[in-house]
């Protein structure tokens, strides 16, 4: 037991080097989720994956099926990357199609059902962006129908959203990325906001989620709160499982593992109250 706990001991103090980082020097901690069935348990049950269709005739983007991530973020809104909505050109008939929303995929599972999109809002923002990133505004919300009869909300529960709230901050990016397990599977990275680039309104992270992972929700203080062991008192978490902010993009060199988001902004708040306002139920 002796020689076992010295050795323990020698380990913990001797020097192994960094944790996950790339070139940029943003560190963090990537995994699958653990157990990858935790997919189905609010948070993670409200991140999914969402497929689209690019029609033929939209400027600059080849027609076809593609995906992204999202998440719920009220009844029957999720939100996701302005770039996975609509091309950044083209005003209405730049806007894609076919939206389906498929909460906790995992292979070939549907968990939850399919809810498929009604309608699609981008902030300006994006819509004028000629498809360019970083944007000041890379985000959009997309408005999904029920399945039987129940709000996609009421399935998988609901995200809270923060604006102002990305930098400095620690955050769970979760969502579908193809680099790893051909995105057929929710992944997570955890890792602390690193740089600001205050002219385009974006931050960036530290992640090795690459295609796919668009639209992925950043999460702060992700998961269920324990509580004090003397007193029971529950320890307070301000806005938990809060979006502050969805992947945008990454670098084409593998190198620097690099993400960016935009900030939230009264823009966001705009979208919101847009879509709440559209319909009963929808908020």
């Amino acid at each position: 037991a002796s020689t076992s706990t010295s050795t323990t001991a020698k380990s913990l103090n001797t020097p192994v080097g960094g944790g996950s980082a790339g070139t940029g020097g943003a560190f963090y901690t990537s995994s699958r989720l653990i157990p990858t069935t935790a997919d189905v348990i609010f948070p993670y049950s409200a991140v999914g994956k969402l497929f689209f269709t690019i029609p033929a005739g939209i400027p600059g983007r080849s027609p076809g099926d593609y995906m992204c991530s999202a998440a719920v973020v009220r009844q029957r809104v999720i939100i996701t990357a302005g770039h996975c909505v609509h091309a950044g050109r083209g005003g209405q008939a730049g806007y894609f199609t076919k939206f389906r929303f498929v909460p906790a995929l995992r292979q070939t599972l549907y968990p939850f059902g399919a809810f498929d999109g009604t309608s699609a809002l981008a902030p300006d923002a994006w819509l004028t962006s000629n498809g360019t990133v970083p944007n000041a505004a890379d985000y959009a919300l997309i408005v999904v129908r029920d399945v039987g009869n129940k709000t996609v909300g009421a399935t998988v529960g609901t995200l809270g959203y923060a604006t102002s709230a990305l930098f400095p901050n620690h955050i769970h990016q979760i969502g579908y990325p193809c680099n790893i397990d051909s995105c057929r599977l929710m992944h997570q990275v955890a890792a602390a906001t690193f740089s600001l680039r205050s002219q385009q309104n974006n931050v960036e992270f530290g992640t090795n989620m690459r295609s796919g992972a668009s639209g992925a929700p950043l999460i702060q203080n992700l998961g269920v709160s324990g509580s004090i062991s003397d007193a029971a008192v529950p320890i307070i978490q301000p806005n938990a499982n809060f979006i502050v902010g969805v992947t945008s993009y990454g670098y084409a060199s593998l190198s620097p593992k690099l993400g960016g988001a935009s900030v939230f902004d009264a823009r966001l708040d705009s979208l919101i109250n847009r879509v709440c306002n559209a319909a009963v139920g929808n908020c």
